[in-house]
């Protein structure tokens, strides 16, 4: 975590400057509780912002305020690794009715996880956009 003046002066700057000169999306990925940072982050030009499960969406959909798309944030260890499939489901479907524009674990996915979970990720998608109509 850095100062908002760091983040502010020196790493905007930066983040602005590579997002104009990337040919394609470019997509951040930030672990911690980043909830403080998001405003500043989505205006840097980024496609997408993933996050992790210990941001709020509610918070992030507000901060981000349509400057980019917001991706997560399913628990990766709590809920894939040791929940069940309901639960999964359930932790998923939460995260599609809070406003996630793309569903993804919040960081990276461990090497015990479940298959059964990770396709009670994919199914709770497609139920919760079946429901949803």
């Amino acid at each position: 975590m850095m100062p908002p003046s760091v983040l502010e002066n020196s790493v905007k700057p930066f983040y602005k400057h590579l997002c104009r000169k990337v040919n394609g999306p470019v997509i951040l990925h930030i672990c911690g509780d980043v909830g403080d940072s998001l405003k500043t982050l989505s205006e840097c030009g980024f496609e997408a912002v993933s996050i992790e499960e210990k941001v709020s969406l509610k918070a992030a959909k507000e901060a981000i305020s349509g400057r980019a798309r917001l991706i997560g944030n399913v628990s990766p260890s709590r809920t894939l690794l040791f929940g069940t499939p309901e639960i999964v489901k359930e932790e998923a479907k939460d995260c599609l009715s809070a406003g996630v524009d793309i569903l993804a674990p919040g960081c990276g996915i461990a090497p015990r996880t479940p298959l059964a979970n990770i396709r009670a990720l994919v199914e709770a998608r497609d139920e919760w956009y079946k429901e949803k109509d």
